[in-house]
């Protein structure tokens, strides 16, 4: 504060603001405002009327200190501070394009997995339409074919050339039946009868021919458990898939020494080291290793494919590990497979436990007999089915009338029924087929006995066909064996009193 005698004026200045001297005029109390912080030095001086300095100036020494919004610590932490949101947005808008842009890529991935089970499925699709269609007409040639080759074999002598010739057109035949079950089973025309079954029994016997028809030089070893919990099976797939997963690690393997290693064992699937899409639980696991020269991943993502084969040409069908393929999806199982060039492969082969208990293992079928004489009808469309199936029947020793026509057997069955002990009817024919063909035989003689016999693979099941009352169904192509267990069973089975 200044004091302000009559015979003075003041005037002040602030070192170290602005160093010029202010009249002080007749303010009492000087006021600084916006003093940035740090050391000033205020001066004071009175001057007299006569404009002399009436005595030396006064002086004081002064610090502003600053507020904490002002200090270096707070500056540098509100730099930092701005510069760490700033990085964080930074970091947050990356992480959303990176977030966006693995989006993207996962349903690209997705959708191109999606398209290739699409083509996939339409593959199946057609080639399923396909074996099919020509299964019928297919197995029809091939029941003339094995039937007279049977037939030759039995009149030729045993170590003749003849005999040799028919029986590799026996062979041959055959080979081909199993071509068409296998269209059939991966494309999943033909069903699956399962029941509850231990797999240990089945794998040995599936080893047992698995070890007869590959090279000596490659050792087959197995380690298979006393017993496994029951799965829903179709015995004979199972099999199916044991012997193609066999030859074809034999096939790798190749005319080297080689080793096949065939396992079998009980797991678990809630480790979650499995694909999402896998239902967790018990399983039995069926691992099948080979120290073949493996496969690069280009081939891994193939093998599945129907009639994709890395074999020469005239070795390999490509059909096996599609057959493979559809039998574990039609038991509600799935594949892992593990594979490096120069390491081997190995398929593993999950199959769900089922809370049923396993079946016993059924008691084997009466031995065929041959005929008395019995007088049997038999209806085909083709002629040449007709012939050769007529010409096994005489074999076997039962009389036969055949018919290509159904409407003139029925004419020929209504006038005299008794003359018949079995009717053998085709399922697909022309103006009666043979599902209609049995129904208006049994509405003339309720009960009467009927083989169902048909070329179309998985067109009617054995089930079904009890179900609509014959007795039998007879699949194309038919060995003279399998027709005789047929009748035998089916005349069996014809109630007393006839």
């Amino acid at each position: 504060s200044l004091g302000k005698p009559e015979y003075a004026r003041f005037q002040y200045r602030l070192e170290g603001f602005d160093g010029i001297w202010h009249d002080a005029g007749n303010e009492r109390v000087i006021r600084f405002y916006d003093l940035q912080p740090g050391s000033y030095r205020f001066h004071v001086r009175a001057i007299g009327t006569d404009g002399r300095f009436v005595e030396t100036p006064a002086s004081v020494s002064m610090v502003v200190h600053p507020l904490y919004w002002q200090t270096l610590w707070f500056r540098v932490l509100c730099v930092g501070g701005l510069m760490a949101v700033a990085a964080f947005t930074v970091w947050r808008i990356q992480q959303g394009r990176i977030r966006r842009q693995a989006e993207k890529l996962r349903e690209q991935e997705a959708r191109t997995q999606l398209e290739a089970q699409l083509q996939q499925a339409q593959k199946m699709e057609a080639i399923g339409r396909l074996a099919g269609g020509i299964a019928h007409d297919f197995n029809n040639l091939l029941t003339t074919v094995s039937g007279n080759a049977e037939l030759l074999q039995l009149e030729l002598a045993p170590k003749s050339i003849q005999h040799e010739i028919a029986t590799d057109i026996s062979t041959a035949a055959g080979r081909a039946r199993d071509l068409i079950s296998q269209i059939l089973t991966f494309s999943r025309q033909r069903p699956v009868e399962r029941h509850a079954v231990d797999l240990v029994p089945v794998l040995r016997e599936a080893l047992h021919l698995l070890r007869s028809g590959i090279p000596a030089m490659i050792e087959v070893h197995a380690e298979l458990p006393e017993t496994l919990p029951p799965i829903l099976a179709d015995v004979a797939q199972i099999q199916r898939v044991v012997m193609n997963l066999g030859t074809n690690a034999a096939h790798a393997v190749g005319s080297s020494q080689g080793r096949i290693l065939i396992r079998a064992e009980d797991t678990n699937t809630d480790n979650g080291a499995h694909p999402p899409s896998v239902r967790p639980g018990r399983y039995v696991r069926l691992t099948v290793e080979d120290n073949g020269p493996g496969m690069d991943d280009q081939t891994l993502k193939r093998i599945f494919d129907p009639f994709f084969t890395t074999k020469e040409v005239g070795k390999g069908t490509g059909l096996g590990l599609s057959v493979v393929h559809g039998i574990v999806e039609a038991h509600d199982g799935f594949i892992k497979v593990q594979s490096q060039p120069d390491d081997g492969t190995t398929f593993q082969i999950y199959f769900p436990v089922t809370t049923q208990s396993a079946t016993p293992p059924s008691a084997p079928p009466p031995a065929p007999r041959s005929g008395d004489g019995e007088t049997i009808v038999l209806v085909d469309d083709e002629e040449v089915v007709l012939k050769v199936t007529r010409a096994m029947l005489e074999k076997l020793g039962y009389a036969v009338d055949a018919y290509s026509d159904s409407a003139a057997m029925l004419e020929a069955f209504s006038a005299t029924p008794q003359r018949y002990r079995l009717l053998i009817t085709d399922f697909a024919m022309p103006r009666l087929d043979g599902v209609e063909l049995a129904r208006r035989v049994w509405s003339l003689q309720p009960g009467f006995p009927i083989i169902l016999y048909t070329g179309y693979g998985g067109s009617i099941t054995p089930e079904e066909a009890l179900k609509m009352g014959f007795v039998q169904l007879l699949a194309k192509p038919f060995t003279l064996h399998s027709l005789a267990d047929a009748l035998t069973e089916a005349l069996a089975a014809e109630p007393a009193g006839r």
